[in-house]
């Protein structure tokens, strides 16, 4: 990673590298995806969903997959996949059926159909089909209901709502490159443990309760002198519209002026970008029943982008900006 020269003092700069050179890094380092697939007689071949948006997964009446040991028969990594099994997948081993481990969105497993009910998915361990998910998902927050401080959905007998780590994952769900950017801050804002904001702590509800564990905490009493990032980013491209979508993180309590510079660009960058923020003036600020988007996503409106323009994130806060090219 080059150095890039500091601009005035407490505006650090913020660059991307040429977006041909991401290109072929990301090429040479990622792995082959792969493609849709159709079973329609006996097959003992673990097969995946790959990288690619809606790829298709088929098993006919007469076909069947079977895996042994700890593969797992149908590995899922690509976002809007359907698996449709009309006949068997077995896993005979310690595996899974169906897995995802990298937090897809919108899959679809169709299992028999109306008029087909011997479709089997069968595991001899115990989990047919495995994916992330946050624990807890989902929190009742009823009087006495409550085991844990909300972690991701709060609800009651009628209502619902998300909590703040809720919005910040659809933030980024919601705006996911295909290329990954190489990307730094110059200079890049460090803190001590004792420097780092922290929530107040929450009283412990029972199982899962209770803090400490981060910076500064551990419950030693001694000072964390350690050194810590104050800012974070992500930078990636969407092939199909062309857009460079970065996700910073200001870690700090104040605001954070950035000179954005991107490197490399063939086309010129749209002056009009848009986005999201989410901050609160409270650190512990939380939702609730009575208040569900008291922290949420706020709109974002950047009319000065350009292959250099000067952005300042919030103090405490998450912002995605999509930079459109012309």
């Amino acid at each position: 990673m080059p150095t890039f020269p500091k601009t005035p003092a407490g505006r650090p700069s913020f660059a991307l590298l040429p977006l041909a050179a991401a290109l072929v890094a990301a090429l040479g380092a990622a792995p082959a995806s792969a493609a849709s697939f159709t079973i329609t007689g006996a097959s003992t071949t673990a097969q995946t969903l790959g990288s690619g948006s809606g790829q298709t997964g088929n098993i006919g009446a007469a076909g069947s997959l079977t895996v042994g040991g700890g593969t797992v028969a149908v590995t899922v990594s690509g976002n809007n996949a359907t698996l449709t099994n009309l006949g068997t997948i077995r896993q005979a081993g310690t595996g899974r059926v169906i897995r995802d481990n990298t937090g897809v969105s919108n899959l679809v497993v169709n299992n028999g159909s109306a008029a087909n009910s011997t479709a089997l998915m069968q595991s001899a361990d115990a989990d047919v089909i495995q994916m992330n998910c946050y624990a807890p998902l989902f929190c009742n927050v009823n009087p006495g209901g409550m085991q844990w401080s909300i972690n991701l959905i709060g609800y009651d007998a009628v209502s619902s709502f998300g909590s703040p780590a809720y919005f910040v994952q659809t933030m980024f769900a919601n705006n996911r490159g295909d290329e990954v950017l190489p990307a730094a801050f110059d200079p890049l804002p460090k803190l001590t443990g004792e420097q780092i904001p922290k929530a107040p702590a929450q009283a412990n509800r029972g199982r899962g309760g209770g803090g400490g564990g981060g910076p500064g905490g551990g419950g030693n009493g001694g000072v964390d002198n350690r050194q810590y990032d104050g800012l974070y980013v992500s930078a990636t491209r969407d092939i199909v519209s062309g857009d460079v979508i970065l996700k910073l993180v200001n870690v700090q309590a104040d605001p954070q002026p950035l000179n954005i510079e991107l490197r490399g660009l063939t086309t010129a960058v749209a002056p009009s970008a848009s986005g999201q923020v989410l901050t609160a003036a409270e650190l512990g600020a939380m939702n609730s029943i009575a208040e569900p988007t008291k922290v949420s996503p706020q709109p974002l409106t950047i009319n000065n982008a350009g292959q250099k323009f000067a952005h300042e994130l919030p103090g405490h806060s998450v912002s995605v900006i999509r930079l459109r090219m012309k």
